[in-house]
C-alpha cells in the first residue's frame, strides 16, 4: 500500500488500535489446530504450484530434466520468475501478446507468493477483540506478522495485519486456483505442443480481498 498524502493522512484507529495477545499457539491447543493445518496446506501447495513454474519454464524453452532441474534449483522463487521472462522476451519478441501474458503470469505469482511468504513467516496468537471497537468481539487464534519483522513490526497484532482461518482458507483457494490452471495449461500444451503456452493469460486473479488488510 502506497504512503498516505498529507490531504489523507492515517486516521488514529488505524494506527492506534492493537489488541491484546495471551501468546503463541500450542499444537495441543484445539480452536488453533485447524488454523495450522490450513498453513501447513498452503505451503505444500506452494511447493508444488514452484515445481509447475519450472515445468512452464521447460516447455517454454523446450528444455529436458537438466535444465528442469537446474531452474528448480535457482534458490529465489522470484528469481527463477525473471528466467522464465527473459527467455521468454526472446521466444516471443515477434508476438507480443504472448509476452505480455508471460509478463501476467509473473505478475500474479509473485502477488501469490506475497501471501505464501506471510503464511510461511508469520506466528500464531490467541487474540482477544474485546476491548477493540471492531467487527470481532472474542477471542480467537490468528496468522500475524513476527513481531520482529522489519516490514510489518508497526502492524504486529493489528486487525488489518492478520488471518484467522477462513481468510487464510479464501488464500488456500486461490492456490488451488493456481496449481489447477498451471496443471491444465502443462496438460494443454502436452497435446496441442508447446508453441501453444501462452496463448492466453490463464492464472486466475486474486479474489476481492481488503487489500488495506493484506497490504
Amino acid at each position: 500500500m502506497g504512503k498516505r498524502s498529507k490531504d489523507n493522512p492515517a486516521k488514529p484507529s488505524e494506527t492506534r488500535k492493537y489488541h491484546r495477545a495471551s501468546g503463541p499457539a500450542g499444537l495441543d491447543e484445539p480452536d488453533a489446530k485447524e488454523l495450522f493445518s490450513v498453513i501447513g496446506f498452503a505451503l505444500s501447495l506452494w511447493s508444488g504450484i514452484e515445481d509447475a513454474v519450472s515445468l512452464i519454464y521447460g516447455g517454454l524453452v523446450e528444455g529436458g530434466m537438466p535444465l528442469l532441474r537446474g531452474h528448480a534449483a535457482i534458490n529465489s522463487a522470484e528469481a527463477r520468475l525473471e528466467v522464465l521472462v527473459a527467455s521468454a522476451a526472446w521466444i516471443f519478441r515477434d508476438d507480443d501478446a504472448k509476452y505480455q501474458n508471460v509478463l501476467a503470469f509473473e505478475r500474479k505469482i509473485i502477488k501469490a507468493a506475497g501471501f505464501r511468504n506471510r503464511f510461511a513467516h508469520g506466528r500464531v496468537f490467541k487474540v482477544d477483540y474485546r476491548e477493540l471497537d471492531c467487527e470481532k468481539t472474542a477471542s480467537t487464534f490468528v496468522l500475524t506478522s513476527s513481531p520482529l519483522s522489519s516490514r510489518h513490526n508497526k502492524a504486529w497484532l493489528h486487525p488489518k495485519m492478520e488471518f484467522d482461518v477462513d481468510e487464510a482458507r479464501v488464500i488456500v483457494k486461490h492456490f488451488q486456483a493456481i496449481a489447477a490452471a498451471i496443471d491444465f495449461e502443462l496438460h494443454r500444451s502436452h497435446l496441442e505442443g508447446t508453441a501453444s503456452l501462452f496463448n492466453n493469460d490463464f492464472l486466475p486473479d486474486l479474489p476481492a480481498l481488503n487489500l488495506e488488510k493484506y497490504a
